[in-house]
């Protein structure tokens, strides 16, 4: 049932029709290959920044598109973390 319901769509989108995430019709199968890379670098006290890229060969499971190149960029804020006193100082002397 399965195996039928995705022929189904496959023809429906060979025939020129639109899929809800892929967008366009009459779709050139292959494969999509995507290789990623980031990096992520301590900036100052708590702040991160990571850059990266992807690589997609085939977006959307279409052979008519792409090559792309993807670039991204996230930055991150992380709360001051309190320091535990230090035990030993904090030791009573008898």
């Amino acid at each position: 049932m399965l195996a039928k319901r995705v022929k189904d769509q496959q023809t429906y989108l060979a025939d020129g029709g639109y899929g809800f995430l892929i967008g366009d019709g009459r779709l050139n199968y292959g494969r999509e290959n995507i290789v990623a890379t980031n990096y992520i670098a301590h900036v100052w006290r708590g702040i991160y920044v990571a850059p990266g890229l992807q690589h997609i060969v085939d977006p959307g499971y279409n052979r008519d598109r792409g090559p792309v190149l993807v670039p991204s960029f996230r930055l991150g804020v992380l709360k001051a973390i309190p320091r535990m006193p230090d035990e030993s100082k904090t030791r009573l002397q008898l």
